[in-house]
């Protein structure tokens, strides 16, 4: 099995005093067999590194290794890695067959050996039924699983994904979660995953690796970024709804994810809380949930309560904080 290491890697874009430096310095190991998801918001670097690795971008500073093997000189095609892009790159004249065995057909695998794997990917992937159709009569799940049976029948060492599930819908997306999350389980290799979306991140991912602005910001499980986040930027970025911060009297940040904030009448624990009136801006029933805006001293706090509530707009209300959940963080960001 095969792992991956990136050791010192820097990218940048233009010269001089144009120069945009887009990667910094960047050090990290992801382990053979990993799922490892880089996640960030738009511009922080995540794709640029995944097609350094795929050798689609060259490399100002720094060495990329694929198992023991440095890959900074080596032609994409040389890598034995597989990519599956979030626009699927089809060939639209070719039916599912045909574009799941390309690659191989183009480099000269015996007609059986193709067949063979192409039935395997399809039936792995539940899209047997469709070989004979063109990707025009496709849905988009089912485009994205037949660009993924063209990654699996090269048995490639690493799988890259570039934010694969971008262009589908809701439902399609928890679907395809499911399927990729299988197919790792089933092909026991590695895979390196691109998204924006942190609910896929904390669904998908053995480790996830947080970026910002060319820098990683922290790397751990997902219950690990959940739990015990290094800084604000951490915290805000994973969990749905995101953190509230409320800005204390010594100038420090006061953070509480929105399913620790309860009704009064709801709180057990009466040791360490805190109490906080506020009045409702929003309502937003969710079935078994409730989320609620509130406004607290001059700042909005989302609250994620359990059941549905009869709320108004405009209502006062007492919430309490569970305090033994709560985040603290200094004036530069750092958790305390």
């Amino acid at each position: 099995m095969t792992s991956v290491s990136l050791k010192n890697i820097s990218k940048s874009y233009g010269t001089g005093k144009k120069q945009l430096e887009v990667i910094k310095n960047l050090d990290l190991e992801i382990f053979s067999k990993e799922f490892l998801v880089l996640v960030g918001p738009s511009g922080c670097g995540k794709s640029t590194l995944l097609r350094m690795i795929a050798g689609l971008e060259d490399i100002k500073e720094g060495k990329i290794f694929i198992g023991k093997q440095e890959v900074n000189n080596i032609e994409p095609r040389d890598r034995n890695i597989a990519m599956v892009f979030q626009n699927y790159a089809l060939y639209p004249h070719m039916n599912v067959s045909n574009n799941i065995g390309f690659g191989l057909r183009a480099r000269k695998t015996p007609k059986i050996e193709i067949e063979k794997k192409v039935k395997e990917a399809g039936e792995m992937l539940g899209i047997s039924g469709l070989m004979n159709r063109r990707p025009s009569e496709l849905s988009g799940g089912q485009r994205q699983r037949v660009a993924m049976g063209r990654a699996i029948v090269r048995e490639p060492n690493v799988f890259l994904f570039d934010e694969p599930l971008s262009n589908l819908d809701a439902k399609l997306r928890g679907n395809m979660r499911a399927v990729i999350k299988k197919l790792h389980s089933q092909l026991d290799t590695t895979m390196i995953y691109v998204t924006h979306d942190q609910v896929e991140a904390m669904t998908l991912a053995d480790r996830i690796v947080i970026m910002d602005e060319g820098n990683i910001q922290q790397v751990g499980t997902p219950m690990e970024l959940y739990d015990t986040p290094i800084n604000k930027f951490v915290a805000s970025f994973i969990g749905s709804p995101e953190m509230n911060f409320i800005i204390c009297n010594d100038g420090k940040t006061l953070g509480i994810r929105p399913e620790d904030i309860y009704l009064l009448k709801d709180y057990d624990d009466k040791k360490n809380h805190r109490k906080i009136m506020v009045s409702i801006e929003v309502i937003e029933p969710l079935g078994p949930e409730t989320l609620i805006t509130v406004i607290y001293d001059n700042t909005k706090i989302v609250a994620k309560i359990s059941g549905t509530k009869k709320f108004s707009p405009g209502d006062e209300i007492q919430l309490v904080l569970d305090m033994n959940k709560a985040h603290f963080f200094e004036v530069n960001g750092e958790r305390t």
